[in-house]
């Protein structure tokens, strides 16, 4: 038993002798006629020396693929810092924006008399962001969307924005102006008291042929309306305007005229004392004269027309409920 163990041994120690034992020889032929030269490597060399390079060679291709993967991501988080800085400044323009239009709605709000946004929801209407806005923004938050892409949608929503803004602002000048115009409107009567002669067709008061008191027989028309009240009552004005005539005037008597834009004017006629002065600005309710008895009159009261672009108008068009007022 202990020599068959001993001749496998012997053999097993004759085959690596064999194997590594061995050489390799390398040659190297030049084209010149120098001699060729010879390289002889152990077999036991080539091996170790083969396996060194299959390891470099493994070690460098995980070392070049990492290198691969790093510069991937740092491309990546290059392109990403890229469009971030893009949407931070397309996003400061957007807030610049809103901001605007915040600073806008504020004054629509202000001219319409609402306190809060309720109130203006509550009277105006509804809203929101359309489809075409959620789809932009979801393709903006889409990380594959390339950086001009972002610029450009982040633009057409700032551009979107504008356009509404410049609709509000036809909205807001076009409510400017009705609020002007209502402002510029004559409201309610320029002295409490007794109606005693509405506009429109009446029984003439006056033969102003024989400039005496007439038998009532005949229709006249009258520009105006006449309010009864005692002499030296407060005459005050119906809207706010500038004073274009204060003085005596035919049948009128002593007579202020109050021109109040967008076409509209006012009379006050019959008046014992003026108060204010041709060129003098005015605002609702302040007082211009003093009932009287001057002119065309058979008793103290005031001669109050409204007119339009030159033409009167009864009262009652601008105020339904001029003839209910006492």
């Amino acid at each position: 038993m202990i020599l068959k163990l001993k001749v496998g041994m012997k053999h097993k120690k004759d085959l690596l002798h064999r194997l590594f034992g061995q050489a390799i020889t390398f040659m190297i032929v030049p084209h010149n006629e120098s001699r060729p030269l010879r390289l002889r490597i152990p077999v036991a060399i080539s091996v170790v020396v083969a396996a060194g390079l299959i390891s470099m060679l493994t070690y460098s291709v995980l070392v070049l693929k990492e290198n691969v993967d790093y510069r991937k991501a740092q491309e990546s988080v290059k392109d990403l810092k890229e469009k971030a800085i893009i949407i931070n400044e397309e996003n400061n323009r957007s807030q610049q924006i809103v901001r605007k239009f915040k600073e806008e709605e504020k004054k629509l709000r202000e001219m319409l008399g609402l306190k809060n946004k309720k109130a203006i929801i509550e009277n105006s209407g509804i809203g929101g962001p359309t489809k075409r806005d959620q789809n932009r923004l979801d393709n903006i938050l889409n990380a594959d969307i390339d950086k001009e892409d972002i610029k450009k949608s982040m633009q057409n929503l700032q551009a979107d924005i504008v356009e509404q803004m410049e609709s509000f602002e036809e909205v807001k000048k076009y409510i400017s102006t009705l609020t002007s115009v209502w402002t510029a409107t004559p409201k309610g009567k320029p002295v409490q008291g007794y109606l005693s002669s509405k506009y429109g067709y009446r029984r003439m008061v006056f033969d102003y042929q024989t400039a005496g008191v007439d038998s009532g027989e005949k229709n006249d028309w009258h520009a105006g309306v006449d309010i009864a009240n005692r002499e030296g009552t407060a005459i005050k004005a119906t809207a706010p305007g500038k004073v274009i005539f204060a003085g005596k005037w035919g049948g009128y008597g002593q007579l202020v005229i109050l021109e109040h834009g967008y076409g509209f004017s006012t009379r006050y006629g019959h008046c014992s004392k003026i108060l204010v002065k041709k060129g003098d600005k005015v605002k609702e309710n302040d007082t211009i004269a003093l009932i009287g008895m001057t002119g065309n009159t058979t008793g103290p009261h005031v001669h109050y027309e409204v007119r339009r672009y030159g033409n009167t108008i009864d009262p009652a068009v601008l105020d339904r409920d001029f003839y209910a007022k006492r």
